[in-house]
């Protein structure tokens, strides 16, 4: 298990790095560009877990904390230039990320999200009028059940 006493600095440094220095890497690269064309936006996938924590998903947890955080502080930023920065959390999410778990999604609608649940979140907040950014948006399933498998 990913238990925080049992990880290895390795298996940190890679989730934070694909989670978190990804994302400053990428963004560092777009919003010059972003900045001259006076506008866009950049939307940044946290997760629940990033404000709630989980157990065995320290480094998880702590990359999604920190990409939310770096979202903030980059609207701060970027806002002046019309930049939006959107931060989405959604909760369990019925994608392959649970392939190596001992558990996975409940089917039943309601039960978990859907990949077009957290699009159509997308969608919408980039969707609003000129001076208006949405920055957060947590999304959950009604129900929160998984099956063990």
């Amino acid at each position: 298990d990913g238990l925080m006493l049992r990880m290895t600095e390795a298996q940190w440094d890679a989730v934070i790095n694909v989670n978190l220095k990804s994302a400053f890497n990428f963004i560092h690269a777009c919003v010059p560009v972003m900045m001259r064309q006076r506008g866009g936006s950049i939307i940044n996938m946290a997760s629940v877990v990033g404000v709630h924590g989980n157990a065995g998903q320290a480094n998880y947890a702590a990359s999604k904390a920190g990409l939310t955080s770096f979202s903030e502080s980059l609207f701060a930023e970027v806002r002046k230039h019309g930049i939006r920065v959107v931060t989405l959390h959604p909760d369990m999410t019925d994608t392959g990320l649970y392939r190596n778990a001992d558990f996975t999604a409940d089917p039943d609608y309601g039960c978990s999200l859907r990949p077009e649940d957290v699009a159509d979140a997308v969608v919408w907040a980039v969707s609003e009028p000129a001076g208006i950014n949405v920055n957060d948006i947590s999304i959950s399933p009604q129900y929160h059940r998984i099956k063990r498998k």
